[in-house]
This record gives structure tokens, sequence and C-alpha cells, in this order.
């Protein structure tokens, strides 16, 4: 079996390739590890993603009868998802990291539990929901201040959106620091931010890539809901009811909803690792780091 460096210099081409390899020769250890965490996370995010798939409905509803009541309980509801959304992706950008870091030291075993990923599960993972949470706050400043443009002419929408997504695009590797160099989260967000931007274009490519198959893969395990959800649908006189009238939450949409949130989970791997060797790439290319070396650095960090 073919050793993958972390650190080497690649293209597009290599970095892809090398992520599938990495996640085909530990699928055991990696997929296994994430579904222990990400099962539980995936029985409470489908019930609150669930209860607030009739929003178009309460929104004019509210409009129309005054009743504000059941549009703030959804507010509620889309809050604590977000929050279960961060809090399952810091777990697997964290999980993901530590498993490339010790298949590099030679440490991962096969048979790898929970346990040998401690003691650095817990803090990496904490520090991975701050940084996100730093992350949406600076996101969110740069998008007002922009948005104030839209004052002087909708036009400046446009110039707002491709903020976004360019500042979106250079801070995609800001926690790969946090995992790599065991750097604070204002360092991570600083380095990961001037690698970003220094190779914006082949970030974007590996993110729309990822992201497609991450969304297509995913979308398999929604068709039991799916098939679920239509045939409600078919058997209602209005359609426009909303989520609650058409499917109810029940069981039944409970169990497959959560069968598409445990699988939407899992499958997002395949978005962080071709992320994450990108990053070892471009540190190799800019400051011609040895898997040997960071061998040494990961057993100081222990």
């Amino acid at each position: 079996m073919r050793v993958i460096e972390l650190y080497k210099k690649r293209n597009l081409n290599g970095i892809l390739s090398d992520s599938m390899s990495f996640i085909q020769q530990n699928a055991r250890v990696l997929f296994t590890n994430l579904a222990l965490l990400l099962l539980p996370l995936a029985l409470i995010g489908a019930y609150f993603a669930l209860r607030t798939m009739n929003v178009g409905t309460e929104i004019v509803n509210a409009f129309t009868t005054g009743d504000y009541q059941p549009l703030m309980e959804i507010g509620v509801y889309y809050i604590v998802n977000m929050f279960i959304t961060l809090v399952t992706s810091s777990v697997v950008f964290t999980v993901c990291s530590i498993i490339m870091l010790k298949y590099a030291s030679g440490e991962l075993m096969p048979k790898a539990g929970l346990g040998s990923l401690q003691p650095l599960l817990v803090p990496y993972t904490l520090k991975t929901i701050l940084t996100f949470l730093l992350l949406l706050l600076i996101t969110g400043a740069v998008g007002a201040i922009f948005g104030l443009l839209c004052i002087i002419s909708p036009w400046f929408l446009i110039l707002v959106f491709f903020v976004l997504i360019l500042l979106s695009i250079t801070l995609s590797l800001s926690f790969f620091p946090i995992y790599f160099k065991n750097a604070g989260i204002v360092q991570a967000i600083s380095e990961g931010w001037k690698i970003g931007w220094q190779k914006k274009g082949t970030t974007f490519v590996i993110i729309l890539i990822a992201s497609l198959m991450v969304s297509i893969i995913s979308s398999f395990f929604s068709i039991p809901f799916y098939i679920y959800y239509f045939s409600k649908l078919m058997l209602f006189s209005n359609p426009a009811a909303g989520m609650e009238g058409v499917v109810p939450v029940d069981a039944i949409s409970y169990i497959t909803y959560c069968f598409a949130t445990f699988g939407s989970y899992l499958m997002t791997p395949f978005y962080v690792i071709p992320l994450a060797f990108h990053y070892c790439s471009a540190r190799e290319e800019s400051e011609g780091l040895s898997m040997n070396s960071e061998v040494d650095q990961f057993e100081t960090m222990e």
C-alpha cells in the first residue's frame, strides 16, 4: 500500500487523487469514528431541521393573521439547527485532520477508536468551534459594511455577493493551522487567509468540485425522505399548505430525515480532506516542510 505524504507539492489533480486514495486507505477508521460522533448530532439536528421546513407558510400566515408566535418558534429552531451544523462541521474537520496526523506519524492503527484520537479531539474541536464563530462574525461585519453601499444603488448587491464569496474562499483554510501547527485562533485565521488568498483559484475549484461531490452522494441518502414526502403530498388537496400540512413531523418523516442528515454529515470528509491536502501542499511549496519534521512536531504536541 502506497504511503501518502502530507507535505508534497501537488497540482489540482494530485490533490484530488491523493485525497481519494487517503479516504480509501483509511475508510474504516475514518468513517467508524465519525459515525460514533455524528449519529447523536444527526438525531438532534434532524428534529430541529424538520421543524423549520414550513417557514414559507408561516411567514405568509404571520403577515396575514398577525400571529408571529409560530414564526418566532421557527427562528429558535433555525438558531439551534445552525449551531448543531457548526458543531458537526467542527467535529468532521477535527477528526479528519487528527487522523491525517496520526497517519503521517505511523501511529494510526486500522481499528483505532475514539480513544486513540485523544488528547487532541476535545481541545481542537472547541478551538474549531470558536474559529467558526469568529469567521462568521468577520464575514457578517464585512457583509454589513459593504451592504451599506446598497443604499447608494441596489447594483452594489452584486459587489457584496462577490466580496462574500471571495472572503469565504480565502478563509476556508483557516482551520488547518489549528491542527497542523497547533496555532491559536487568530494565528490560524491569519495564516489560513494568507494561503487561501495566494491559492484562491485552486481553492475555489477544490471547493466547487468537493461540494458537488458531497451534494451528489448525499442526495442518495435523501431518497427515502422525499419518497415519503411526495407520497404524502399527493394525498393532500392543498399542496401550498406547508410542510406541516403535507408531511407532519411524524415517526416516518423523522426517521427518514435522520437517515438523510446522517448520510450528509458522513460524506463531509470528501470536502474536508481535499482542502487539508491543498493546505499541506501550499505549506510545502512555501516552507519546504517534510513528513519527518511534521512527525516530530506532532510528537512534541502530545
